[in-house]
């Protein structure tokens, strides 16, 4: 708290001393006596009192004498035991603050009062003559701040003088700027006193000032006099801080780091708001300072790489003012000319073209676009080289308004399209050789879409050329082709180039396409494809295997099974009638039997589906047949009833073979059950399955050494005769299931 001082002038010491107990409890004041009035002249005149309390009567010199030799002017309260009218009226007219008559204690409490009133009054003085100090000195650092910010210095100069300028203001020892990246402050300008800390240095920024600044994102201020609880930060023995504001700088929205001032000597007062503020002030001009050049250095950047860009590109970039001038021009255009950037910015084109009539030409669409405002494509227009060479080019211009001018001009960009211009010359007279010929011919692009297609190729798949334009070439294709054409057909076109194959497509009526394919892949993944409708061919082929395929299996019966029973039945015919007996013609009709048997399963296997006749059967009649003719012994279930489209003789065949089956490979009595299912209808037997399901269809295969492995085999090929599907399933007690899809 501030103190005031206060001498008391009166030559009896308890009259003194009294005085000073009474004003003791004035906290702001400290109190002096003085017996001496000549010495008291002196220390009043050689000290600074801003308050005199007086007795009158001092022997060689009153109060009011002693007021007329103060030099400087103290609050002067005559405080005395002998008063009249006449001593309060010389008193009153020399000037003195108060004047009251020393007495009981009221009238030492008036006195303190009194002294108390001209504290708050001197208090309230000091407090406006400090204010305008303040607000001078602001005043002065405002000035000197605003001649920093607008001067031309260099960026790292201006940031210099303003630390400097903190100092100043501040009254402290360092100033110091930083950025900080994560857990690092990197110290990039300093000024003042430079104890530990250098620019370029790097300081973690753990339990330091510059942590708090950063985490609270607000100006931090420390002042280890009138803070209680700075020496519990771990920077205030860290860094033996004792006073200490920095202020985080943003640039462009972002904390870039700090702006701070700080002294490890005690300053003897508090900073107060406004040279916070001011420390604010200059923490947002540095961030602002800091962001246009982030954004100059940005733009330059981006100039720069724009600049790179465009002398990178093949294309002539170039811009024009209304009287020709180059205003822009990229290294394509320079070398084009046969000159440098340098030489051609700035001048005509009429200096660098080959002919005048050339130069016009260009002039005269630049002018046409200024005018209209309007872009203008020039399809083609003829260009010379410096080396004389005709080049075809294709340019697009626009109105264009450079940065630094006021004036309009025209923005353009040249494709050199000559050798474009002679390919699409050989590949026209390459289009009309390819509609010229018989074979399929397409070409898709990288994507795997048609961009070009042949009358041939689209009839092939019953559509114009137009609908495939543009379109994948999976829409030709079924999923499962799909997949097969990209695991394997195109993996070996990535590794050589071409793949020589068929493929299996659909026609728009859903049919499938047999086609021969060549697949050639380009340079720029394009692929060609030639392809030549081969269904007839392959289907020809197919049905001369499969004839070729029954005659394998006929052959086989007739080499074995056909043989053993007819070689029985000739055996016992080569005996003597006399010694034939019951038992032997028994044993030759059984083999005539089974050779009827082999011969209708034959006839079966070997006979055209297509001969079959279809009508419409009712299931149960036709099981209750089969076993009828079989004159089997066996129980049977029929669950359900179902009326279905098939040949009566081939269904027949079906029962009678799955009941063979279920007779030869059963050991216990056979018990059938046939029912429907969403799909069709089912026939299973109580046997147990011991073979594999994928091997039991298997022509030829048996579970019996008599079986001759064609029962299956023989239902399977009724079934397809019938175009039902067929499968086998196997029950959770281990029956065969025999699934017929309708």
């Amino acid at each position: 708290m501030t103190s005031y001082s206060l001498l008391v002038v009166d030559d009896e010491r308890e009259s003194a001393e009294l005085i000073k107990r009474n004003l003791e409890c004035i906290s702001s004041c400290e109190i002096f006596i003085e017996h001496d009035v000549e010495r008291s002249v002196e220390r009043i005149n050689s000290a600074e009192f801003e308050i005199i309390v007086s007795d009158y009567d001092m022997g060689t010199m009153n109060g009011l004498q002693l007021l007329d030799r103060i030099e400087n002017d103290p609050s002067f309260i005559l405080f005395t035991g002998k008063g009249s009218e006449k001593i309060a009226s010389e008193a009153i007219s020399a000037g003195v603050t108060d004047y009251i008559r020393k007495g009981g204690p009221e009238q030492y409490e008036r006195l303190r009062n009194r002294v108390e009133k001209v504290l708050e009054r001197k208090m309230a003085e000091r407090k406006i003559k400090q204010q305008g100090h303040v607000l001078e000195k602001r005043n002065e650092t405002l000035e000197k701040f605003t001649e920093i910010s607008i001067s031309s210095a260099k960026l790292e100069h201006k940031i210099d003088d303003i630390l400097n300028l903190g100092i100043e203001y501040f009254g402290l020892e360092t100033g110091v700027m930083s950025n900080i990246r994560a857990k690092d402050c990197i110290i990039q300008r300093v000024r003042g006193s430079r104890d530990g800390v250098q620019e370029g240095g790097k300081i973690d920024i753990e339990d330091t000032f510059w942590q708090t600044v950063v985490e609270s994102e607000e100006t931090v201020y420390y002042n280890s006099e009138f803070s209680a609880d700075t020496e519990l930060h771990p920077a205030y023995g860290r860094q033996d801080i004792e006073v200490y504001i920095g202020m985080p700088i943003f640039v462009k929205g972002e904390i870039y780091g700090a702006l701070n001032f700080s002294s490890t000597e005690k300053i003897g007062r508090k900073i107060g708001d406004e040279e916070r503020t001011m420390a604010r002030l200059m923490a947002e001009w540095l961030g602002n300072e800091l962001s246009i050049q982030k954004s100059m250095e940005t733009a330059e950047a981006k100039q720069e790489r724009l600049r790179q860009i465009i002398d990178n590109l093949p294309q002539l970039v170039f811009a024009k003012d209304r009287e020709g001038k180059f205003l822009l021009a990229n290294e394509a255009v320079a070398k084009a000319y046969g000159t440098s950037v340098d030489e051609i910015e700035g001048a005509t084109e009429a200096m660098f073209a080959d002919s005048k009539e050339e130069a016009e030409g260009f002039r005269k669409d630049d002018i046409n676009v200024i005018e209209s405002g309007q872009p203008k494509h020039i399809p083609e227009e003829i260009f010379t080289t410096s080396e004389g060479e005709r080049r075809v080019q294709q340019t697009t211009k626009i109105p264009y308004s450079p940065v630094k001018s006021n004036k309009d001009a025209v923005l353009g960009v040249s494709h050199d399209i000559t050798e474009k211009k002679e390919k699409t010359q050989r590949l026209e007279m390459q289009s009309s050789a390819m509609e010229a010929t018989m074979d399929g011919i397409a070409i898709s692009d990288a994507e795997g879409n048609y961009i070009y297609m042949n009358d041939a190729h689209a009839e092939m798949f019953g559509r114009d050329r137009e609908y495939f334009i543009g379109k994948s070439w999976k829409v030709l294709y079924p999923e499962t082709e799909v997949d097969r054409i990209e695991q394997q057909v195109f993996q070996k076109l990535q590794e050589e180039g071409s793949w020589i194959g068929e493929t299996v497509g659909i026609h728009r009526d859903g049919t499938e396409i047999i086609q021969e394919i060549t697949l050639s892949l380009m340079d720029d993944g394009k692929i060609i494809c030639t392809n030549r409708d081969v269904t007839e061919q392959r289907q020809s082929k197919i049905e001369l295997e499969e004839k070729n395929r029954r005659l394998d299996e006929f052959n086989s019966i007739v080499s074995h099974d056909l043989r053993n029973p007819l070689n029985v039945a000739m055996g016992y015919l080569n005996l003597s009638n006399e010694s034939m007996t019951k038992e032997d013609l028994d044993k030759v009709e059984r083999s005539l039997g089974r050779m009827e048997n082999i011969i209708d399963e034959l006839l079966a296997v070997s006979g055209d589906p297509e001969n079959f006749q279809k009508e419409p059967l009712n299931l149960n009649e036709v099981l209750k047949q089969a076993i009828k003719i079989g004159e089997r012994d066996l129980s049977y279930d029929l669950k359900d009833d179902l009326e279905v489209q098939a040949s009566r003789t081939g269904l027949i065949n079906i029962f009678d073979n799955l009941i063979s089956n279920s007779i030869r490979h059963n050991e216990k009595d056979v018990s059938i059950e046939v029912g429907t299912t969403k799909e069709g209808f089912y026939y299973t037997d109580n046997g147990k399955l011991d073979s594999k399901l994928e091997d039991i269809t298997d022509h030829g295969f048996s579970t019996s050494d008599k079986g001759r492995g064609l029962g299956l085999s023989i239902v399977k090929r009724l079934a397809d005769a019938n175009e039902w599907g067929f499968k086998l399933d196997k029950s959770e007690d281990g029956s065969l299931i025999h699934k017929f899809i309708l």
